[in-house]
């Protein structure tokens, strides 16, 4: 609930089922939902890691994509790395195509706002296939955006510039 109103336009997931004892929490702003995930950043962090120990793998992929756009927001990008690489690990064993298209993605556009472009560059292409298999024309246009980021870093503009217009294209269809 937390991260709908700090991304309100985000892709939205369906989320596993709510786990006995577990309550939601509601925010009624922005600001409340920001400070909720200061508070408890070291408690989401060790959430992510026992999900992931214990076979939560779809409650571990999920809250760790959600998570991992707010700490690159807040450029904790190295942290964002290994939540997200935990993460991708679940996926993996949920063989969950839409988990590792997200996980790659993510993982790659940390990467590449971190300067790591051979990092980048793989997961991103891995990504994009799998939103392509997919048929997710929003997930492509974002696996674009991705490269676009990556390309841009490099000072790469004429290899940024179609996969700014496929992105630009897809959003528009």
């Amino acid at each position: 609930a937390g991260i709908q109103q700090v991304f309100p336009g985000m892709y939205q997931l369906a989320l596993p089922a709510e786990v006995p004892g577990v309550i939601q929490q509601d925010f009624g702003s922005h600001e409340e939902a920001l400070a909720w995930f200061g508070v408890e950043h070291h408690a989401l962090h060790a959430v992510i890691s026992l999900a992931a120990e214990r076979g939560y793998d779809d409650y571990c992929w999920k809250l760790a994509w959600q998570w991992s756009l707010l700490l690159q927001r807040r450029s904790l990008l190295h942290e964002a790395v290994a939540v997200l690489r935990t993460a991708l690990i679940a996926a993996k064993r949920l063989g969950d195509p839409i988990g590792l298209g997200h996980m790659h993605h993510e993982l790659g556009h940390a990467y590449a706002r971190l300067g790591k472009s051979a990092e980048a560059s793989p997961h991103l292409a891995r990504a994009l296939d799998m939103f392509t298999r997919l048929g997710d024309r929003a997930s492509i246009a974002e696996a674009h955006q991705g490269f676009v980021v990556l390309f841009e870093r490099q000072c790469a503009y004429r290899r940024a510039l179609p996969h700014a217009i496929e992105a630009l294209h897809l959003r528009r269809s």
